[in-house]
């Protein structure tokens, strides 16, 4: 079985973003990513549909070292949906603002006056109905109106965990429960006001659930499965074509 990380693998571009300075007003980035932006990245072709969040209170997200990011720090999340990571290399991609120098006046408005920490994460499996599931596909999933996202520190082995019966049964025991999805991070990295430094590696674990969640008993059952290095909630704010 191919590995979650391939080119080939279906997985998301999972992108948590936030302002750097005051000059950027959050209405100004929320509108040029929303009305904007995700737009262009769906028009490449390789991109189905997205979802963006926007995270609820001030949750813990554990230790880290370095220039690692801190997910609490970040105001939204956006998750594309990727049928195949691969398409990550291609030139349509390739030509976004971000992953090139931005078109007009997005460098100095945006871009350097933003934050972005951008991971390319493969599918690795989905626990709901009472089962795990390996892969899938990334489109067929509903967004769930809530998620917490749960990231484990990588094994060294190239992949993480899938939920157990333990763990799965656990989770779908707390209340409004949908779904968990695991996905193994192929790449990441932040790019802090139009500079770019690598990002975290390792799992992330993202559990919907229809109503608000209980984020601590969420990172409680994740932390079952590895080291949990940080954790946010986050609430639904919009969705595009297949994940309208």
């Amino acid at each position: 079985m191919p590995s979650s990380t391939d080119d080939s693998s279906a997985g998301i571009i999972w992108v948590a973003s936030r302002t750097t300075q005051p000059s950027l007003k959050p209405e100004k980035f929320v509108d040029w990513y929303e009305n904007i932006h995700v737009q262009e990245v769906i028009a490449t072709g390789g991109v189905p549909g997205a979802v963006r969040y926007e995270r609820v209170g001030s949750e813990p997200t554990g230790s880290q070292s370095g220039d690692e990011e801190k997910l609490g720090a970040y105001g939204w999340l956006t998750v594309y949906a990727f049928p195949q990571l691969g398409f990550r290399h291609t030139a349509q991609f390739k030509g976004l603002d971000g992953q090139k120098s931005p078109k007009g006046d997005l460098l100095d408005t945006i871009f350097k006056k933003a934050e972005f920490a951008t991971r390319f994460a493969g599918l690795k499996g989905v626990w709901a109905d009472g089962k795990w599931s390996d892969g899938g596909k990334i489109e067929g999933f509903r967004p769930a109106e809530w998620v917490v996202v749960a990231t484990l520190v990588s094994d060294g082995d190239g992949g993480g965990k899938a939920i157990g019966a333990e763990e799965g049964k656990a989770l779908e025991g707390l209340k409004g429960f949908v779904r968990a999805q695991v996905f193994d991070i192929a790449e990441s990295s932040v790019l802090c006001e139009f500079e770019r430094r690598k990002g975290l590696m390792g799992t992330m674990v993202m559990v919907g659930f229809e109503g608000e969640p209980d984020g601590e008993a969420v990172g409680k059952v994740v932390g079952r499965m590895g080291k949990v290095v940080e954790r946010s909630v986050f609430k639904k704010r919009r969705g595009y074509d297949c994940w309208t």
